[in-house]
C-alpha cells in the first residue's frame, strides 16, 4: 500500500519533471513565432486548470469562464493605463475583487444543476461581454483598449516573448502545483465526492454548497490572474477575446485534456492553442470544429486524452447509554402533491441497540429515511436525535451531530479509491481549508497522515483493508456494501441508518453483514435498518417497527411482531 509520504514524493517528482520540460522548451524551439504561441499556451493552461477544478473535480459546468478572464484583463488594463496603478498591485486587487464577485454570484447560481447551471453561467458571460462592448468610455468598446503597460520587476521589463514565456509559465507552474496539492487533500476529496454524488457527500458531512462556491471563486481568481497576464503581455484587449466562443474553447480544452486531470489541462490547452493556427483557413467555422471535437471526445474518449490515473485508531466509536431514546419520530407526515407517502408516523429507537424497520414495498420506508437524514423536509412532524430537534437540519449538519446513513442503491465515489472513499467519511474530522491544502502546510500534511491512518482502521474494522488502493468502481457488489458501511463508520456516529443493506447479497455475504452489524452495535453505535430479509431482521434486531401504507402498524420485539395479527395479515402472511 502506498504510504502518504510516497504519494507526496511521486507527485513532487512528476511536478519537477514537468517543470524542467517547460523551462527547457525555449531552448528546444528557439525564440520566434512558436515561442509566442507557447506564451499563450501558458495562459490557456491556467484557464484550463481553473475550469478543471470546477468542472472536472466538482462537476459544475460553467460556460461563462471567459467573463472572469476578461474582467481580469480589462480591470488590470484600466487601472494601470488610465489610473496609473502599479501592474502587480492591480493584478492582486482585481483578482481579489473578481473572487468576491464570484463568491457572491456563486451562491444563487450553484443552486442550479445541469443545463440550468450552464445557462446561468452563460448568461453571466453574455452580460459581461455586453458591458465590454457598450461601456465605450471605460473599455474602448468594440475598438478595444490600448496602451496597457508591460509588467516589470526592478529594471527588468517583460517586453519580449522569451521574458513573457518564463514569467507566465512561472506563474502557471505555481498554479499547477497548488492545484495538484489541493485535489490530493481533504478539500479535493470533498470536490470529487460532490462530483460523484452530492447526496452521499452531504450525508458524509461535506458542506456541498459552500465547497462548490469556494471552488467557483477560486476558479474565477485563477482566471482573473490569467486575464491580467494576458493584458500586460498583449498591451491591448478587445471584447472578441472574451466571448462565448472562447468559453466553449475552454470547456473543450478541459474535456480533451481529461476531466479531473491537472496535467491533462496542459495537454488540452496545448492542442487547442495550436489548433487555430492549423484552422486559419476555416476561422469562420472554428466553433463547429470545437463542437465536433467535443462530440468525438464524449463518444470515444470520455476520460480525455490524459485521463486521471490514478490514522491508526485503536479506540472504538463513542459508547452511548443503552436504553435511552436515540431517535424519536413524532407524527411525521409527507405529501408529494396529492399523494400522502407518510401519514402521522411515530416511533422510538432506543440507544445502543439494533432496530429493524420493515413493511411492504411502497410502505414509505426509504421516504422516512430521507426525512430523518435531512434529504427531505417533512410536511408535518418532528424528528429528535438524542433529545435534540433536528427536523429541518441539512444532512451535512446531521453528520456532525452523529447521524449517518447508507443507501438502498450503493452511493460510492467510483473514481476514488476505497481508501479515499473512507477518507471522505472523515471530512468533518479535518480542519484544513483551501489555502492550507494548496500550500501543503505542515499541519495539513500531519492531518492527512492522521486521517489516512483512521481510514485504514475502519477498513480493517469492516474487513476490506486489502482493497484500499482499488478504485471503488471496480469493487464487487458485496464489497461495495462493506465500503459504504466503512465510510459511514468513519464519522464515528451515534446512529447509523442502513437502507436495505442485504439487498443483492448472497447467503455468505449476508452472514458477514449480520456479524458486522452486531460488531457495530457492540462498539456503541445504535443501528436502524430497513430490510426485506426477514431472517436477517429476526436474527439480529432487538426491536422492530412495521410500516404499512405510510403509517405505523406496530412496534415491538421480534417475537411480538411475529405474533401480531395485524402484521401477519398485512405483511408476513397467514402462513
Amino acid at each position: 500500500m502506498m504510504h502518504v509520504l510516497s504519494l507526496a514524493k511521486l507527485q513532487s517528482a512528476r511536478f519537477i519533471a514537468f517543470s524542467l520540460l517547460i523551462m527547457a522548451l525555449p531552448v528546444l524551439i528557439s525564440e520566434g513565432y512558436l515561442l509566442n504561441v507557447f506564451v499563450f499556451v501558458g495562459i490557456h493552461t491556467m484557464l484550463a486548470v481553473a475550469l478543471n477544478l470546477l468542472l472536472g473535480y466538482a462537476g459544475q459546468i460553467s460556460l461563462g469562464q471567459a467573463a472572469f478572464f476578461g474582467l481580469g484583463a480589462y480591470a488590470s488594463g484600466i487601472l494601470t493605463a488610465t489610473y496609473g496603478w502599479n501592474p502587480w498591485l492591480a493584478m492582486v486587487a482585481v483578482a481579489g475583487a473578481v473572487g468576491i464577485l464570484a463568491f457572491a454570484i456563486g451562491f444563487p447560481i450553484l443552486k442550479l444543476k445541469g443545463h440550468y447551471l450552464a445557462m446561468a453561467t452563460l448568461g453571466f458571460g453574455i452580460i459581461v461581454y455586453i458591458i465590454f462592448n457598450e461601456a465605450v468610455e471605460l473599455t474602448g468598446g468594440p475598438s478595444g483598449f490600448p496602451g496597457i503597460p508591460n509588467l516589470e520587476v526592478g529594471s527588468v521589463t517583460f517586453d519580449s516573448d522569451l521574458k513573457n514565456y518564463y514569467l507566465i509559465w512561472g506563474i502557471a507552474l505555481v498554479t499547477i502545483l497548488l492545484s495538484v496539492n489541493l485535489v490530493n487533500s481533504r478539500i479535493g476529496r470533498g470536490l470529487r465526492a460532490i462530483h460523484d454524488s452530492e447526496v452521499a457527500a452531504r450525508v458524509m458531512g461535506v458542506n456541498v454548497r459552500l465547497l462548490k462556491v469556494q471552488v467557483f471563486a477560486l476558479s474565477a481568481v485563477i482566471s482573473s490572474v490569467a486575464g491580467s497576464l494576458y493584458a500586460h503581455t498583449m498591451t491591448f484587449v478587445s471584447p472578441t477575446s472574451f466571448g462565448f466562443n472562447f468559453s466553449v474553447e475552454l470547456v473543450t480544452m478541459v474535456i480533451i485534456g481529461g476531466l479531473g486531470s491537472i496535467y491533462g489541462s496542459f495537454l488540452g490547452a496545448t492542442l487547442l492553442t495550436l489548433l487555430p493556427e492549423l484552422l486559419r483557413a476555416f476561422q469562420d467555422y472554428d466553433i463547429v470544429v470545437y463542437g465536433l471535437l467535443l462530440i468525438f471526445m464524449t463518444m470515444f474518449m470520455p476520460g480525455g486524452s490524459c485521463a486521471a490515473s490514478r490514522i491508526c485508531c485503536t479506540g472504538s466509536a463513542p459508547a452511548w447509554i443503552r436504553g435511552l431514546p436515540m431517535l424519536e419520530v413524532r407524527g411525521i407526515t409527507q405529501r408529494f402533491g396529492g399523494v400522502t407517502a407518510l401519514d402521522d408516523v411515530s416511533f422510538t429507537i432506543q440507544g445502543g441497540g439494533i432496530t429493524g424497520i420493515i413493511g411492504p414495498n411502497g410502505a414509505g420506508k426509504t421516504t422516512l429515511f430521507n426525512i430523518v437524514t435531512g434529504i427531505y423536509t417533512p410536511t408535518a412532524g418532528t424528528v429528535l436525535l438524542d433529545g435534540r430537534n433536528v427536523t429541518r437540519l441539512a444532512p451535512e449538519k446531521l453528520a456532525t451531530l452523529g447521524m449517518v446513513r447508507t443507501f438502498q442503491n450503493i452511493e460510492l465515489f467510483g473514481k476514488m479509491t476505497v481508501l479515499e472513499n473512507v477518507m471522505v467519511g472523515l471530512h468533518t474530522k479535518g480542519k484544513s481549508g483551501i489555502f492550507a491544502s494548496a500550500l501543503r502546510a505542515p499541519w495539513q500534511m500531519a492531518e492527512e497522515r492522521r486521517l489516512r491512518e483512521r481510514a485504514l482502521h475502519w477498513l480493517e474494522f469492516t474487513g476490506i483493508a486489502d482493497l484500499a488502493d482499488v478504485d471503488a468502481a471496480n469493487l464487487p457488489f458485496g464489497k461495495g456494501r462493506l465500503l459504504e458501511i466503512a465510510r459511514s463508520m468513519a464519522l464515528e456516529p451515534k446512529l447509523i441508518l442502513m437502507d436495505e443493506p442485504a439487498a443483492g447479497l448472497n447467503s455468505r455475504e449476508t452472514l458477514e453483514l449480520a456479524r458486522l452489524i452486531q460488531k457495530i452495535r457492540e462498539s456503541g453505535v445504535t443501528v436502524a435498518l430497513v430490510e426485506h430479509d426477514m431472517e436477517l431482521v429476526m436474527d439480529i434486531c432487538e426491536a422492530i417497527v412495521v410500516l404499512n401504507l405510510g403509517r405505523t402498524l406496530a412496534q415491538g420485539t421480534p417475537r411480538e411482531i411475529q405474533e401480531n395479527p395485524d402484521v401477519i395479515a398485512a405483511y408476513l402472511g397467514e402462513g
